[in-house]
């Protein structure tokens, strides 16, 4: 399954920071094949150091070791760690879905809404 993510106030620091924040989770870097992109197809694989200034997309390709839960999860983490309220933004076949909350609990039914629409 392939999503985009991305920070709904447009932030590229936000972005690199949730960017980072995925990269360091073991299954998202292993499983979920996170790159990061401006929003056209152009992607830079991996790394966050390496972006331009218009890089703001992350992608991911959801893997048979990584849920969709998981991930959201991993979202709802960083959002809670972040300090301040973010809303982030899962992309699926063209529907999407705020991750507006730092309750962990909630996960699975994002994830729900993701997955089935």
């Amino acid at each position: 399954m392939q999503l985009r993510v991305r920070v709904a106030d447009g932030s590229i620091d936000e972005a690199r920071s949730l960017f980072t924040w995925l990269q360091d989770e073991p299954r998202v870097r292993t499983h979920g094949e996170p790159t990061m992109s401006d929003g056209d197809g152009s992607a830079d694989p991996g790394h966050a150091d390496h972006m331009g200034p218009g890089l703001d997309v992350l992608g991911l390709v959801i893997g048979s070791g990584l849920t969709t839960a998981q991930l959201v999860l991993s979202i709802i983490m960083w959002r809670a760690s972040h300090g301040r309220p973010v809303r982030v933004i899962i992309e699926r076949d063209g529907r999407e879905v705020p991750v507006d909350t730092d309750d962990a609990a909630e996960a699975e039914a994002i994830a729900a809404k993701v997955e089935t629409g």
